[in-house]
């Protein structure tokens, strides 16, 4: 039996679902940082919280959530 394959085949996968799980979420927070459509940023120089923070940190709460996962289904 080589460990070493399976290893490396189990290693590829877990890269592939963390790239493909997290996409949407890099995405998001990508449009967040670029002011683009629908994260345009129509206010006030007055305002200073961060517009769309909100749903920036859920993005970015999520590409954490899935890298925990990835972490638990290859621990080494």
């Amino acid at each position: 039996m080589d460990l070493a394959y399976f290893l490396n085949q189990r290693l590829a996968f877990v890269e592939f679902f963390h790239a493909g799980a997290t996409g949407s979420f890099q995405e998001i927070k990508r449009k967040i940082e670029a002011g683009e459509p629908p994260y345009v940023d129509n206010r006030g120089p007055e305002d200073e919280e961060p517009t769309f923070f909100d749903q920036w940190e859920k993005a970015d709460a999520a590409m954490t959530i899935t890298g925990a996962a990835c972490r638990f289904c290859c621990p080494f």
